[in-house]
């Protein structure tokens, strides 16, 4: 199992899609989506090429990779990582010189 943050209006779609029926119930399990892992990544690869999205290049290899979605989790990741820094840079120095760095955490809900 995994957790992910997800903002209101994320949430909110997810909810409506549940009470419109959207979940499915296979081998005793009630999946939200109701794909398996081979089709969640069919799907991904066909939104890139609609999209025009590139091949993505290894920059240590140079070896030459489709989107995924393991390459998105790391993607978001990274992105999720540079913003909470910018965010804990920009809140230190907008502090008092001098004065102790605070840290906050958030729940996304």
């Amino acid at each position: 199992m995994r957790t992910l943050p997800l903002d209101k209006d994320t949430l909110d779609m997810l909810e409506d899609y549940i009470k419109r029926g959207g979940p499915v119930n296979r081998g005793g399990k009630r999946l939200i989506f109701g794909i398996n892992r081979h089709r969640a990544w069919q799907i991904i690869k066909e939104c890139a090429e609609r999209a025009g999205l590139p091949s993505l290049i290894n920059p240590e290899t140079g070896k030459i990779h489709g989107v995924s979605p393991h390459r998105l989790r790391d993607a978001f990741a990274v992105h999720a990582v540079k913003t909470a820094w910018r965010l804990l840079q920009f809140r230190y120095h907008s502090q008092r010189p001098g004065s102790p760095l605070l840290l906050e955490t958030h729940r996304l809900s």
